[in-house]
């Protein structure tokens, strides 16, 4: 007879065997984490190697371990050592005899490699638990707590594998590397609400708040940290969501510190009598503009920087509009141009356009006139020069360009149409400048 045919005895040694191996573990890693030419404790100023190393170790002891216990009892895929097999879903086959009294009691003896392993690993999750959660504890950056996220999570896979998902080592790691991902989330949040209740100074020449930027900068590293991260990690369908709601805090912070640039504004920065309302938008433009090109080269920042770029876009196109209309509005040509429109849109047959007073021949021709001097001048058009981004502030006098061009274009057309009322072949003649002259001076194409 072997030990195998003793089930009840089969399965205290092999619960006593764990117990031996439980106690030996834990002294190999206590030895492994202070004594020797190289222990673990030794890094322990480098928080990331210190937590590797220490789960490097217990994922070579868990395989050590499992080997040991699998060619001390057999190999059985099913999980069982000895005894009547179990199915996956824990319940005995049926059979066609009724269960005697020593099956019963074989079947209540059967004990797993995955059981005694938890109980062997079970002497390192204390000491392993107490030394990960203070590396959390004690204010770690941002990029760290990521970073350590990112590892547990790897571990957890690996070693979850080794042991099974309901082993005790197992549900430690699980447990660190959600409060790995609640640090980062809460050290990012609660820096924004700082911003968000004293928000910072606009600087001088109207670039992004350091103070904003320190933020970016780390959400940055943390895209391409895991940008760079070679695990499938479950952070990453989470990790878009946590830098959009940081970048949407950040632009909040942008929005609060420009209402200071506001010319209603209680808080005013400047000590002039007068401001350009055109500055707080281009300081939006430059805050955004500096958020989105530290994330726009990382894949789990593209949906935010996507939704950033069409904010920029939208400032910019209010940025041309407002310049467009005070060139129009200084040489008198912003009502004639409105008027044109009204009647290009209304039905054919109504009211000629020459007997408006508005619209007069020589009140259009003059205006006409008058902005070809005006946006012959050098200084004449906005040159938007608080944008700081070249390309956007190039862009953006290019679409005044284009618009004032465009809108000249359309009043010389309408007046050279006979229904207008300018008489039989229009009133052109009396309009010293052609579109083409004036896109020529405005040097658009």
């Amino acid at each position: 007879m072997t030990l195998r045919d003793r089930p009840v005895l089969y399965r205290f040694c092999a619960e006593e065997l764990a117990a031996a191996l439980h106690n030996a573990l834990f002294q190999r890693f206590i030895e492994a984490l202070t004594r020797g030419s190289r222990p673990i404790e030794m890094h322990s100023d480098d928080p990331k190697r210190f937590i590797n190393d220490m789960l490097a170790w217990v994922h070579q002891a868990l395989a050590s371990e499992r080997e040991l216990l699998e060619n001390l009892f057999g190999d059985d895929n099913s999980g069982d050592l000895g005894g009547v097999g179990v199915s996956e879903a824990g319940e005995i086959p049926s059979s066609a005899h009724p269960v005697t009294r020593d099956e019963k009691m074989q079947n209540e003896s059967v004990v797993s490699v995955e059981e005694l392993l938890d109980s062997v690993f079970q002497s390192v999750c204390r000491p392993l638990k107490v030394r990960i959660e203070q590396v959390l504890i004690a204010s770690p950056t941002v990029l760290l707590c990521f970073e350590l996220s990112q590892l547990l999570a790897f571990y957890l896979e690996t070693i979850g594998g080794l042991a099974g998902q309901r082993c005790q080592i197992v549900a430690v790691l699980r447990g660190c590397k959600e409060m790995a991902s609640r640090t980062f989330q809460e050290l990012l949040r609660a820096r924004c609400d700082k911003l968000l209740r004293n928000a910072p100074v606009v600087p001088q020449d109207l670039s992004a708040p350091q103070q904003v930027m320190e933020i970016v900068v780390q959400l940055g590293e943390v895209a391409a940290a895991h940008g760079s991260s070679t695990t499938a990690s479950p952070d990453e369908s989470s990790l878009s969501d946590v830098v959009s709601s940081t970048v949407d805090l950040l632009v909040e912070v942008c929005e609060q510190t420009s209402e200071a640039l506001s010319p209603d504004a209680p808080t005013r920065v400047d000590e002039a009598a007068s401001m350009d309302p055109a500055v707080q938008r281009s300081f939006l433009v430059n805050c955004m503009d500096a958020i989105h090109g530290c994330l726009a080269d990382h894949p789990a920042a593209r949906g935010r920087a996507a939704g950033l770029a069409n904010a920029i876009e939208g400032h910019l196109e209010a940025l041309a509009t407002a310049g467009v209309a005070n060139v129009l509005a200084r040489c008198g040509m912003a009502e004639i141009v409105s008027r044109v429109a009204e009647y290009d849109a209304a039905e054919p047959g109504s009211r000629k356009m020459a007997s408006d007073p508005a619209l007069g021949l020589s009140r259009v021709s003059s205006a006409m006139r008058a902005f070809f001097l005006d946006v012959s001048r050098p200084e004449a058009l906005p040159e938007f020069r608080e944008v700081l981004a070249p390309r956007l502030r190039t862009g953006a006098a290019g679409r005044v360009a284009a618009a004032l061009a465009e809108a000249y274009e359309e009043v010389y057309s309408a007046v050279g149409r006979a229904e207008n009322g300018y008489g039989p072949e229009g009133g052109v003649e009396r309009i010293r400048h052609t579109p083409a002259q004036v896109r020529t001076i405005l040097c658009v194409s």
